[in-house]
């Protein structure tokens, strides 16, 4: 696999001299917060990267302006069913008004429309790797929701799976086939927190993440989308992106992003969301029995 970071020192200048200059690795060799290339987030440029938060942020108050004027339209609803069964026990004769549940859909409609305005901008590879990096940064809290409640489980999983890659002298010959188990137990181990945490739309995204990963022609270029999209994704609660915690953390983040959308497709596979809040209510079940 490729090292998560250029060479550095003698490494570096060995690199140079046995497979040619490298570019944009500056002297140290390092590239800034792990930048290997990919052409599909490089040619991302400010203008794109504000046309698409733009949009983003646009989408996200109309979503909010529409929650609002639903729940307005079922309380006035419930409103007008309290009053009418008020009436009716005080014998006072029902209006058309009274009898009807109906409201001007088409004028609330009108106000907030239901779908999704088109985006303006040609969309190109770069609008496209600009409107993914800015849907994973609008939220400063989490990328997704729930994923914050993940974070400590998922770099748990991410030191277990770099401990897994080390060789150990004592072990048998068969080490492929102890990292195979130990993949199988951390996704076993990992999936009850996603699917009791994620709300499902959450799980809908990291699958298009997997699919979109799966368009990269090699390995390594698959392993380079999960060092641009994984930081974005898995966030510290409560810390912003790149923060102390968070670089000290990206290995096992990066580790445990490349299983999670090997596994995607397993993890959130048809009725996890029921599953998930099937074992949440087992679980509360189980603290009130012990409480």
């Amino acid at each position: 696999a490729e090292p998560l970071f250029t060479p550095l020192g003698v490494e570096n200048a060995l690199t140079n001299s046995t497979g040619g200059g490298m570019s944009g690795g500056g002297a140290s060799g390092k590239l800034p917060f792990n930048r290997r290339k990919l052409r599909y987030f490089d040619s991302v440029t400010a203008s794109d990267r504000i046309a698409a938060r733009a949009y983003l942020t646009a989408e996200t108050r109309r979503s909010k302006q529409r929650e609002v004027a639903l729940l307005s339209k079922r309380l006035k609803r419930l409103q007008r069913r309290e009053k009418r069964r008020i009436k009716q026990e005080k014998g006072i004769p029902l209006t058309d008004e009274d009898l009807s549940d109906q409201e001007d859909d088409s004028r609330d409609s009108a106000i907030v429309p239901a779908n999704v305005s088109q985006f303006k901008q040609a969309m190109l590879p770069s609008t496209a790797a600009a409107l993914v990096l800015e849907c994973l940064s609008l939220n400063p809290l989490e990328s997704i929701e729930g994923m914050a409640k993940c974070y400590d489980g998922i770099v748990a999983a991410g030191v277990a799976l770099l401990e897994s890659e080390v060789n150990d002298p004592t072990s048998p010959a068969n080490d492929k086939e102890r990292r195979t188990r130990t993949r199988s137990e951390i996704m076993s181990a990992i999936t009850p927190l996603l699917i009791t945490s994620l709300e499902q739309p959450s799980g809908e995204v990291i699958l298009s993440m997997a699919r979109l990963r799966r368009m990269c022609g090699t390995p390594r270029y698959q392993r380079r989308f999960v060092q641009r999209v994984a930081p974005s994704l898995i966030r510290p609660p409560n810390g912003a992106m790149w923060c102390l915690r968070h670089q000290n953390d990206m290995e096992p983040i990066l580790a445990a992003a490349e299983l999670i959308f090997d596994c995607a497709s397993e993890i959130f596979s048809k009725g996890w969301y029921d599953r998930g809040q099937l074992l949440l209510a087992d679980s509360k079940r189980a603290e009130t029995l012990n409480a």
